[in-house]
């Protein structure tokens, strides 16, 4: 088992460098913590890409040698995370995909990396002069690709997620949605609905299941003059 984890930490250090993949014991106790009660993933490794690219390197090379795979944004599941296979798991850490890649007023959409905190992404769009709406998330902690694979399918906020650049199993990466090298060819992101089949609707809420979230182009309004909060 020590010469297989030695191994997968020498390909993962090639693919995001060796200050990004960690093995040590008081790391990865630290990645069985969320914020449930019912722990987390035993990981092998914990590997933390920057890039739709490395990720797709990196699930290409689990699917080879079927390595379990578990993803982790900013921890705020409140349902657990998946346990892999103990010691025999990589943890994809998504937390250096934190870049917000453009703010479009024309097409009133903000495409983030699916790894930013949501809190993050709201104080950039604060910062434009745009407001993005995540009822139901803790924007203090959860990621994007979080609130998309959990509280984003549940609260109907289906509509606002206009595109995804997702990782499939196998490594493949796709572009769903509408806009610029989606599955609906439009020259701006405005609605994915429209000519084609929903596959945007197949990522949301999934809880991470069908594929890794890397990307997202979101729907944004001007921000309010005014906003009123309750609690029910």
């Amino acid at each position: 088992m020590e010469r297989y984890t030695a191994d997968m930490v020498k390909t993962l250090s090639e693919i995001v460098g060796a200050s990004y993949v960690a093995a040590d014991p008081a790391t990865l106790f630290a990645y069985t913590r969320d914020a449930s009660h019912f722990g987390g993933t035993e990981a092998a490794v914990v590997v933390r890409p920057e890039t739709t690219e490395e990720v797709s390197r990196i699930v290409a090379y689990a699917h080879t040698h079927r390595i379990p795979v578990v993803t982790r944004g900013g921890g705020a599941s409140i349902y657990g995370q998946p346990r892999g296979i103990p010691g025999n798991t990589i943890l994809i850490d998504m937390t250096r995909m934190d870049k917000v890649i453009e703010i479009n007023p024309t097409s009133m959409t903000v495409r983030a990396q699916a790894g930013i905190i949501m809190g993050k992404l709201q104080h950039v769009c604060r910062q434009a002069g745009f407001y993005i709406y995540a009822p139901f998330a803790p924007l203090h902690i959860v990621s994007l690709g979080g609130w998309m694979s959990g509280a984003a399918g549940s609260a109907g906020l289906w509509t606002d997620i206009i595109s995804l650049t997702a990782v499939l199993p196998d490594g493949t990466v796709v572009c769903t949605g509408g806009g610029p090298g989606t599955n609906i060819h439009q020259k701006i992101y405005y609605n994915r609905n429209l000519g084609g089949p929903d596959l945007t609707g197949l990522f949301i809420g999934d809880g991470g299941s069908f594929g890794i979230k890397t990307e997202a182009v979101v729907r944004i309004t001007p921000y309010p003059k005014v906003l009123r909060a309750s609690i029910y």
